[in-house]
Protein backbone atom coordinates (compact mmCIF):
# COMPACT_ATOMS: atom_id res chain seq x y z
CA UNK A 1 0.00 0.00 0.00
CA UNK A 2 1.34 3.42 -0.19
CA UNK A 3 2.37 4.75 3.12
CA UNK A 4 1.64 8.78 3.41
CA UNK A 5 3.39 10.42 5.88
CA UNK A 6 1.56 13.09 8.18
CA UNK A 7 3.73 15.91 6.66
CA UNK A 8 2.64 14.97 2.82
CA UNK A 9 -1.26 13.90 4.25
CA UNK A 10 -1.68 17.36 5.61
CA UNK A 11 0.72 19.28 3.26
CA UNK A 12 -1.30 20.42 -0.08
CA UNK A 13 0.25 21.30 -3.17
CA UNK A 14 -0.23 24.69 -4.60
CA UNK A 15 -2.55 24.29 -7.81
CA UNK A 16 -3.07 27.63 -9.55
CA UNK A 17 -6.09 28.84 -11.30
CA UNK A 18 -8.37 27.25 -8.02
CA UNK A 19 -11.63 28.53 -7.79
CA UNK A 20 -13.75 27.39 -4.72
CA UNK A 21 -17.53 28.58 -5.65
CA UNK A 22 -18.76 25.35 -6.57
CA UNK A 23 -22.21 26.67 -8.03
CA UNK A 24 -19.49 28.42 -10.64
CA UNK A 25 -17.26 25.46 -11.34
CA UNK A 26 -20.73 23.58 -12.18
CA UNK A 27 -22.39 26.97 -14.90
CA UNK A 28 -18.63 26.93 -15.95
CA UNK A 29 -18.84 23.08 -16.82
CA UNK A 30 -22.02 22.65 -17.86
CA UNK A 31 -21.41 25.56 -20.38
CA UNK A 32 -18.51 23.74 -21.78
CA UNK A 33 -20.71 20.43 -22.24
CA UNK A 34 -23.27 22.37 -23.58
CA UNK A 35 -20.97 23.36 -25.84
CA UNK A 36 -19.19 20.28 -26.59
CA UNK A 37 -22.81 18.70 -27.48
CA UNK A 38 -23.29 20.98 -29.96
CA UNK A 39 -20.40 20.92 -31.83
CA UNK A 40 -20.68 16.98 -31.32
CA UNK A 41 -24.17 17.90 -33.01
CA UNK A 42 -22.57 20.26 -35.94
CA UNK A 43 -20.17 17.41 -36.45
CA UNK A 44 -22.75 14.59 -36.78
CA UNK A 45 -24.45 16.73 -39.21
CA UNK A 46 -21.23 17.84 -41.38
CA UNK A 47 -20.46 14.05 -41.67
CA UNK A 48 -24.30 13.06 -42.78
CA UNK A 49 -24.16 15.80 -44.86
CA UNK A 50 -21.20 15.55 -46.66
CA UNK A 51 -20.66 11.43 -46.02
CA UNK A 52 -24.01 10.35 -46.66
CA UNK A 53 -25.72 7.63 -44.21
CA UNK A 54 -23.37 5.32 -44.99
CA UNK A 55 -20.08 6.94 -43.70
CA UNK A 56 -22.30 8.13 -40.51
CA UNK A 57 -23.06 4.81 -39.96
CA UNK A 58 -19.17 3.65 -40.02
CA UNK A 59 -18.78 6.37 -37.76
CA UNK A 60 -21.82 6.14 -35.23
CA UNK A 61 -21.33 1.99 -35.00
CA UNK A 62 -16.87 2.84 -34.40
CA UNK A 63 -17.80 5.16 -31.68
CA UNK A 64 -20.08 3.56 -29.91
CA UNK A 65 -17.54 0.35 -30.07
CA UNK A 66 -15.14 3.53 -28.31
CA UNK A 67 -16.97 4.91 -26.22
CA UNK A 68 -17.72 1.20 -24.27
CA UNK A 69 -13.86 0.16 -25.12
CA UNK A 70 -13.08 3.24 -22.97
CA UNK A 71 -15.22 2.16 -19.87
CA UNK A 72 -12.59 -0.90 -19.80
CA UNK A 73 -9.02 1.26 -20.97
CA UNK A 74 -10.02 3.58 -18.13
CA UNK A 75 -10.73 0.95 -15.50
CA UNK A 76 -12.00 3.14 -13.12
CA UNK A 77 -9.17 5.16 -12.76
CA UNK A 78 -10.68 8.43 -14.03
CA UNK A 79 -12.85 8.30 -10.59
CA UNK A 80 -10.70 6.91 -8.24
CA UNK A 81 -7.42 9.30 -9.27
CA UNK A 82 -9.55 12.19 -8.33
CA UNK A 83 -10.41 11.02 -5.01
CA UNK A 84 -6.53 10.14 -4.30
CA UNK A 85 -5.49 13.21 -5.75
CA UNK A 86 -7.97 15.32 -4.01
CA UNK A 87 -7.11 13.63 -0.58
CA UNK A 88 -3.26 13.24 -0.84
CA UNK A 89 -2.04 15.63 -3.41
CA UNK A 90 1.50 14.46 -2.72
CA UNK A 91 1.25 11.43 -4.55
CA UNK A 92 0.19 12.76 -7.73
CA UNK A 93 3.63 12.37 -9.43
CA UNK A 94 3.73 8.94 -8.75
CA UNK A 95 0.16 7.97 -9.95
CA UNK A 96 0.75 9.53 -13.25
CA UNK A 97 2.90 6.53 -14.65
CA UNK A 98 1.21 4.36 -12.77
CA UNK A 99 -1.83 5.25 -14.51
CA UNK A 100 -0.79 5.48 -17.97
CA UNK A 101 0.91 1.86 -17.19
CA UNK A 102 -2.48 0.36 -15.68
CA UNK A 103 -4.58 2.27 -18.73
CA UNK A 104 -1.85 0.85 -21.59
CA UNK A 105 -2.51 -2.62 -20.21
CA UNK A 106 -6.09 -1.96 -20.74
CA UNK A 107 -5.73 -0.54 -23.98
CA UNK A 108 -4.04 -3.46 -25.47
CA UNK A 109 -6.08 -5.96 -24.35
CA UNK A 110 -9.61 -3.84 -25.65
CA UNK A 111 -7.70 -2.70 -28.83
CA UNK A 112 -6.97 -6.48 -29.43
CA UNK A 113 -10.46 -7.97 -28.41
CA UNK A 114 -11.62 -5.35 -31.01
CA UNK A 115 -9.54 -6.42 -33.33
CA UNK A 116 -10.75 -10.09 -32.98
CA UNK A 117 -14.52 -9.67 -33.12
CA UNK A 118 -14.04 -7.50 -36.14
CA UNK A 119 -15.84 -9.75 -38.24
CA UNK A 120 -18.81 -9.87 -35.97
CA UNK A 121 -18.50 -6.20 -35.32
CA UNK A 122 -18.83 -4.59 -39.24
CA UNK A 123 -18.43 -6.99 -42.51
CA UNK A 124 -17.55 -4.74 -44.50
CA UNK A 125 -13.75 -3.80 -45.03
CA UNK A 126 -13.61 -0.28 -45.22
CA UNK A 127 -15.94 0.08 -42.28
CA UNK A 128 -13.34 -2.27 -40.09
CA UNK A 129 -10.84 -0.13 -41.02
CA UNK A 130 -12.49 2.66 -39.61
CA UNK A 131 -13.27 0.66 -36.24
CA UNK A 132 -9.32 0.28 -35.88
CA UNK A 133 -8.90 4.17 -37.05
CA UNK A 134 -11.20 5.06 -34.33
CA UNK A 135 -10.51 2.45 -31.56
CA UNK A 136 -7.17 3.81 -31.61
CA UNK A 137 -7.81 6.97 -29.62
CA UNK A 138 -7.73 4.37 -26.81
CA UNK A 139 -4.01 4.60 -26.38
CA UNK A 140 -4.63 8.56 -26.38
CA UNK A 141 -6.87 7.88 -23.60
CA UNK A 142 -3.68 6.78 -21.88
CA UNK A 143 -2.19 10.19 -22.14
CA UNK A 144 -5.66 12.34 -20.75
CA UNK A 145 -5.09 12.89 -17.26
CA UNK A 146 -8.47 14.69 -17.03
CA UNK A 147 -8.33 13.23 -13.19
CA UNK A 148 -5.98 15.79 -12.38
CA UNK A 149 -7.40 18.65 -12.70
CA UNK A 150 -10.19 17.37 -11.52
CA UNK A 151 -8.79 16.56 -8.25
CA UNK A 152 -6.71 19.82 -7.76
CA UNK A 153 -10.05 21.40 -8.73
CA UNK A 154 -8.00 23.51 -11.38
CA UNK A 155 -11.14 24.77 -13.23
CA UNK A 156 -9.79 25.89 -16.54
CA UNK A 157 -7.92 22.91 -17.60
CA UNK A 158 -10.87 21.31 -16.33
CA UNK A 159 -13.14 22.97 -18.86
CA UNK A 160 -10.54 21.92 -21.51
CA UNK A 161 -10.85 18.09 -20.73
CA UNK A 162 -14.60 18.62 -21.22
CA UNK A 163 -14.79 20.91 -24.52
CA UNK A 164 -11.58 20.84 -26.30
CA UNK A 165 -11.70 16.71 -27.68
CA UNK A 166 -15.13 18.09 -29.22
CA UNK A 167 -13.51 21.21 -30.21
CA UNK A 168 -10.31 19.80 -32.38
CA UNK A 169 -12.85 17.18 -33.50
CA UNK A 170 -15.09 19.55 -35.17
CA UNK A 171 -12.20 21.52 -36.15
CA UNK A 172 -10.80 18.69 -38.00
CA UNK A 173 -13.54 17.37 -39.31
CA UNK A 174 -14.09 20.30 -41.20
CA UNK A 175 -10.87 20.06 -42.65
CA UNK A 176 -11.57 16.78 -43.63
CA UNK A 177 -15.13 17.65 -45.41
CA UNK A 178 -13.39 20.61 -47.37
CA UNK A 179 -10.22 18.48 -48.71
CA UNK A 180 -10.58 14.77 -48.43
CA UNK A 181 -14.67 13.75 -47.15
CA UNK A 182 -14.46 9.77 -46.52
CA UNK A 183 -15.13 7.68 -43.81
CA UNK A 184 -11.22 7.16 -43.00
CA UNK A 185 -10.72 10.72 -43.20
CA UNK A 186 -13.34 11.39 -40.94
CA UNK A 187 -12.37 8.85 -38.92
CA UNK A 188 -8.52 10.36 -38.44
CA UNK A 189 -10.04 13.47 -37.52
CA UNK A 190 -11.54 12.10 -34.22
CA UNK A 191 -8.00 10.24 -33.45
CA UNK A 192 -6.69 13.79 -34.42
CA UNK A 193 -8.70 15.74 -32.15
CA UNK A 194 -8.36 13.14 -29.04
CA UNK A 195 -4.52 12.89 -29.75
CA UNK A 196 -3.86 16.79 -29.64
CA UNK A 197 -5.77 17.20 -26.33
CA UNK A 198 -4.46 14.65 -24.45
CA UNK A 199 -0.93 15.66 -25.91
CA UNK A 200 -1.78 19.16 -24.52
CA UNK A 201 -2.63 17.70 -21.00
CA UNK A 202 -0.20 15.67 -20.92
CA UNK A 203 2.78 18.56 -20.97
CA UNK A 204 0.67 20.60 -18.67
CA UNK A 205 0.67 17.12 -16.77
CA UNK A 206 4.85 17.39 -17.06
CA UNK A 207 5.45 19.66 -14.58
CA UNK A 208 3.65 17.83 -11.26
CA UNK A 209 6.30 15.55 -11.44
CA UNK A 210 9.10 18.03 -10.35
CA UNK A 211 6.55 18.85 -7.83
CA UNK A 212 5.69 15.46 -6.59
CA UNK A 213 8.34 13.35 -7.65
CA UNK A 214 8.12 10.44 -10.35
CA UNK A 215 7.68 6.86 -8.68
CA UNK A 216 6.02 3.86 -10.49
CA UNK A 217 5.88 1.22 -7.23
CA UNK A 218 3.74 -1.96 -7.61
CA UNK A 219 2.21 -0.68 -4.41
CA UNK A 220 0.79 2.02 -6.61
CA UNK A 221 -0.60 0.02 -9.27
CA UNK A 222 -2.21 -2.18 -6.95
CA UNK A 223 -3.97 0.25 -4.79
CA UNK A 224 -4.91 1.97 -7.97
CA UNK A 225 -6.14 -1.67 -9.37
CA UNK A 226 -7.67 -2.19 -5.97
CA UNK A 227 -9.52 1.13 -5.77
CA UNK A 228 -10.62 1.33 -9.64
CA UNK A 229 -11.49 -2.38 -10.14
CA UNK A 230 -15.39 -1.92 -8.66
CA UNK A 231 -15.88 1.30 -10.21
CA UNK A 232 -14.94 -0.11 -13.35
CA UNK A 233 -17.33 -2.53 -12.83
CA UNK A 234 -19.86 -0.23 -11.83
CA UNK A 235 -19.70 2.07 -14.78
CA UNK A 236 -19.39 -1.63 -17.14
CA UNK A 237 -23.10 -2.56 -15.87
CA UNK A 238 -24.17 1.06 -16.04
CA UNK A 239 -22.95 1.05 -19.60
CA UNK A 240 -24.64 -2.05 -20.40
CA UNK A 241 -27.75 -0.53 -18.75
CA UNK A 242 -28.12 2.71 -21.09
CA UNK A 243 -27.20 0.28 -23.87
CA UNK A 244 -30.00 -1.80 -23.21
CA UNK A 245 -32.30 0.66 -23.47
CA UNK A 246 -32.11 1.14 -26.65
CA UNK A 247 -31.81 -2.23 -27.14
CA UNK A 248 -34.76 -3.38 -26.04
CA UNK A 249 -37.04 -0.87 -28.20
CA UNK A 250 -35.47 -2.15 -31.16
CA UNK A 251 -36.29 -5.95 -30.15
CA UNK A 252 -39.74 -5.07 -30.11
CA UNK A 253 -40.42 -2.14 -32.65
CA UNK A 254 -39.25 -1.11 -36.26
CA UNK A 255 -36.78 1.54 -36.79
CA UNK A 256 -39.37 4.34 -36.95
CA UNK A 257 -40.75 3.80 -33.46
CA UNK A 258 -36.78 3.43 -32.41
CA UNK A 259 -35.84 6.82 -34.43
CA UNK A 260 -38.53 8.32 -32.59
CA UNK A 261 -37.31 6.73 -29.12
CA UNK A 262 -33.57 7.64 -29.82
CA UNK A 263 -34.26 11.35 -30.63
CA UNK A 264 -35.74 11.71 -27.07
CA UNK A 265 -33.10 9.57 -25.91
CA UNK A 266 -30.79 11.64 -27.08
CA UNK A 267 -31.80 14.74 -25.09
CA UNK A 268 -32.19 12.29 -22.05
CA UNK A 269 -28.43 11.55 -22.21
CA UNK A 270 -27.53 15.03 -22.64
CA UNK A 271 -29.57 16.02 -19.35
CA UNK A 272 -27.49 13.12 -17.55
CA UNK A 273 -24.25 14.22 -19.17
CA UNK A 274 -24.74 18.35 -18.02
CA UNK A 275 -25.91 16.76 -14.18
CA UNK A 276 -21.86 14.70 -14.69
CA UNK A 277 -20.36 18.34 -14.26
CA UNK A 278 -21.58 18.99 -11.35
CA UNK A 279 -20.14 15.63 -9.58
CA UNK A 280 -16.64 16.61 -11.33
CA UNK A 281 -17.27 19.86 -8.90
CA UNK A 282 -18.56 17.81 -5.67
CA UNK A 283 -16.09 14.75 -5.37
CA UNK A 284 -13.09 16.43 -4.88
CA UNK A 285 -14.45 18.21 -1.69
CA UNK A 286 -16.37 14.86 -0.51
CA UNK A 287 -13.59 12.83 -1.03
CA UNK A 288 -11.38 15.58 1.34
CA UNK A 289 -14.54 15.55 3.99
CA UNK A 290 -14.00 11.64 4.00
CA UNK A 291 -10.71 12.10 5.17
CA UNK A 292 -11.87 14.30 7.99
CA UNK A 293 -14.66 11.70 9.23
CA UNK A 294 -18.03 10.72 8.50
CA UNK A 295 -19.68 13.80 10.11
CA UNK A 296 -17.35 16.75 7.71
CA UNK A 297 -18.95 14.01 4.90
CA UNK A 298 -22.57 13.72 5.97
CA UNK A 299 -22.42 17.86 6.37
CA UNK A 300 -20.72 18.02 3.07
CA UNK A 301 -23.66 15.43 1.37
CA UNK A 302 -26.74 17.13 3.40
CA UNK A 303 -25.38 20.36 1.79
CA UNK A 304 -25.60 19.45 -1.43
CA UNK A 305 -28.59 17.29 -1.13
CA UNK A 306 -30.31 20.60 0.01
CA UNK A 307 -29.85 22.38 -2.71
CA UNK A 308 -29.70 19.72 -6.02
CA UNK A 309 -33.32 18.32 -5.02
CA UNK A 310 -35.57 21.46 -4.90
CA UNK A 311 -33.02 22.72 -7.56
CA UNK A 312 -33.90 19.12 -9.68
CA UNK A 313 -37.11 19.74 -8.93
CA UNK A 314 -37.68 23.31 -10.61
CA UNK A 315 -36.11 22.18 -13.05
CA UNK A 316 -37.86 19.18 -14.52
CA UNK A 317 -41.21 21.24 -13.70
CA UNK A 318 -39.36 23.84 -16.24
CA UNK A 319 -38.67 20.84 -18.99
CA UNK A 320 -41.89 19.23 -18.91
CA UNK A 321 -43.25 22.61 -20.12
CA UNK A 322 -40.42 23.05 -22.69
CA UNK A 323 -40.80 19.51 -24.11
CA UNK A 324 -43.57 19.20 -25.94
CA UNK A 325 -42.11 21.96 -28.16
CA UNK A 326 -38.63 20.91 -28.08
CA UNK A 327 -38.58 17.86 -29.46
CA UNK A 328 -40.66 18.46 -32.67
CA UNK A 329 -38.44 21.96 -32.87
CA UNK A 330 -34.81 19.67 -33.06
CA UNK A 331 -36.31 16.93 -34.53
CA UNK A 332 -39.28 17.52 -36.80
CA UNK A 333 -43.07 17.16 -36.17
CA UNK A 334 -43.34 13.55 -36.47
CA UNK A 335 -41.30 13.02 -33.62
CA UNK A 336 -44.16 14.79 -31.49
CA UNK A 337 -45.23 10.89 -30.65
CA UNK A 338 -42.25 10.97 -28.57
CA UNK A 339 -42.90 13.65 -26.08
CA UNK A 340 -44.89 11.34 -23.11
CA UNK A 341 -41.37 9.38 -23.41
CA UNK A 342 -38.72 12.00 -23.36
CA UNK A 343 -40.86 13.70 -20.12
CA UNK A 344 -40.87 10.23 -18.61
CA UNK A 345 -37.13 10.40 -19.47
CA UNK A 346 -36.46 14.27 -17.69
CA UNK A 347 -37.94 12.52 -14.11
CA UNK A 348 -35.27 9.62 -15.06
CA UNK A 349 -32.50 12.58 -15.37
CA UNK A 350 -33.50 13.91 -12.23
CA UNK A 351 -33.19 10.66 -10.11
CA UNK A 352 -29.83 9.84 -12.05
CA UNK A 353 -28.67 13.52 -10.55
CA UNK A 354 -30.02 12.98 -6.79
CA UNK A 355 -28.65 9.15 -6.55
CA UNK A 356 -25.23 10.54 -7.88
CA UNK A 357 -24.95 11.92 -4.43
CA UNK A 358 -24.90 9.07 -2.72
CA UNK A 359 -22.44 7.45 -5.32
CA UNK A 360 -19.86 9.83 -5.07
CA UNK A 361 -20.48 10.12 -1.06
CA UNK A 362 -19.72 5.79 -1.43
CA UNK A 363 -16.53 6.15 -3.53
CA UNK A 364 -15.22 8.70 -1.18
CA UNK A 365 -15.32 6.57 1.70
CA UNK A 366 -13.51 3.87 0.01
CA UNK A 367 -16.43 2.17 -0.67
CA UNK A 368 -16.69 1.39 -4.23
CA UNK A 369 -17.86 -2.39 -3.86
CA UNK A 370 -21.09 -1.06 -2.23
CA UNK A 371 -21.37 1.05 -5.09
CA UNK A 372 -20.90 -1.60 -7.51
CA UNK A 373 -23.18 -3.89 -6.05
CA UNK A 374 -26.09 -1.78 -5.46
CA UNK A 375 -25.77 -0.60 -9.51
CA UNK A 376 -25.70 -4.48 -10.47
CA UNK A 377 -29.04 -4.88 -8.54
CA UNK A 378 -31.11 -1.64 -9.94
CA UNK A 379 -29.54 -3.12 -13.30
CA UNK A 380 -30.94 -6.58 -13.50
CA UNK A 381 -34.61 -5.30 -12.30
CA UNK A 382 -33.89 -2.00 -14.46
CA UNK A 383 -33.91 -4.29 -17.87
CA UNK A 384 -36.54 -6.56 -16.22
CA UNK A 385 -38.61 -3.73 -16.00
CA UNK A 386 -37.65 -2.30 -19.60
CA UNK A 387 -38.66 -5.69 -21.02
CA UNK A 388 -42.03 -5.93 -19.39
CA UNK A 389 -42.99 -1.95 -19.83
CA UNK A 390 -41.62 -1.96 -23.47
CA UNK A 391 -44.07 -5.08 -24.44
CA UNK A 392 -46.76 -3.52 -22.95
CA UNK A 393 -47.10 -0.10 -23.10
CA UNK A 394 -44.59 0.72 -26.29
CA UNK A 395 -41.64 3.79 -25.47
CA UNK A 396 -43.77 5.54 -23.03
CA UNK A 397 -43.63 1.72 -20.92
CA UNK A 398 -39.29 2.05 -21.75
CA UNK A 399 -39.51 5.29 -19.92
CA UNK A 400 -40.95 4.63 -16.69
CA UNK A 401 -39.11 1.53 -16.52
CA UNK A 402 -36.29 3.59 -16.73
CA UNK A 403 -37.60 5.91 -14.12
CA UNK A 404 -38.45 2.75 -11.99
CA UNK A 405 -35.01 1.37 -12.47
CA UNK A 406 -33.17 5.12 -11.40
CA UNK A 407 -35.73 5.10 -8.20
CA UNK A 408 -34.29 1.56 -7.28
CA UNK A 409 -30.98 2.65 -7.48
CA UNK A 410 -31.81 5.95 -5.23
CA UNK A 411 -32.96 4.02 -2.68
CA UNK A 412 -30.86 1.22 -2.79
CA UNK A 413 -27.65 3.76 -2.68
CA UNK A 414 -29.20 6.04 -0.10
CA UNK A 415 -29.77 3.17 2.11
CA UNK A 416 -25.93 1.67 1.88
CA UNK A 417 -24.53 5.35 1.99
CA UNK A 418 -26.56 6.12 5.06
CA UNK A 419 -25.53 2.97 6.72
CA UNK A 420 -22.06 3.50 5.91
CA UNK A 421 -22.10 7.55 7.19
CA UNK A 422 -23.86 6.25 10.58
CA UNK A 423 -20.48 3.73 10.73
CA UNK A 424 -17.94 6.06 10.16
CA UNK A 425 -19.50 8.73 12.18
CA UNK A 426 -19.88 6.63 15.28
CA UNK A 427 -16.09 5.28 14.86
Amino acid sequence: MIKFSRVARNRRVSFPLVIDQPLLRFGVLGGAQLTGSALSFLTAVIITQVGGATVFGQISLSLSVLSYALIATNFGTDVSAVRMAATHPASVGGMLPAIFLIRLFFASVSFGAIFLLMPLLQPDPQGQLVVLIICASLFAACFFPAWLPQGTENLKVTALCVLGPFAATFLLTVISGLVAPSAVAFAMSRIGGDALVALALSCWALRFYSRTGWNVLRSTIGDLLRQSGPIAGTQMVRGLGFFSDILVVSFFYDDAVLGHFSAAYRIYLLLVAISAMYFIVLFPRLARAAVSGGGALRAELRAALLWTVPATAGLLLVFMGVVPWLLPLAFGQDFAAAVPALQLLGVAAALNFVHKNYSRALIAMGQPGSEFRMTAIATLVGVALKVIGTWHWGITGTALAIILGEAVLLVLLRCSATTKLVSETAR
